[in-house]
């Protein structure tokens, strides 16, 4: 049961936009580097792509601003 959930981790890909100014760059990225499978203690260890390390780190940073703008408008429509 655990291989096809590995097999659809490891072969998704990710589809990254970026806007730096009036340029747009799309990046095409596999978001999961590695998989280590302990078999013993059925233990499922995932390293990160860089590249999707980074946007997630990005996201973090950007996250608290983009709820406490959709909490304000959702608030005002009600």
């Amino acid at each position: 049961m655990i291989k096809p959930a590995l097999r659809l981790i490891t072969s998704y890909r990710l589809v990254i936009e970026e806007v730096t100014g009036a340029e747009v760059i799309t990046s095409y990225a596999r978001w999961v580097d590695a998989v280590q499978v302990k078999r013993a203690d059925y233990e499922v260890y995932v390293t990160l792509s860089p590249s999707f390390e980074h946007i997630c780190l990005e996201s973090k940073e950007r996250l608290p601003d983009y709820v406490a703008v959709k909490t304000t408008a959702r608030g005002r429509s009600t």
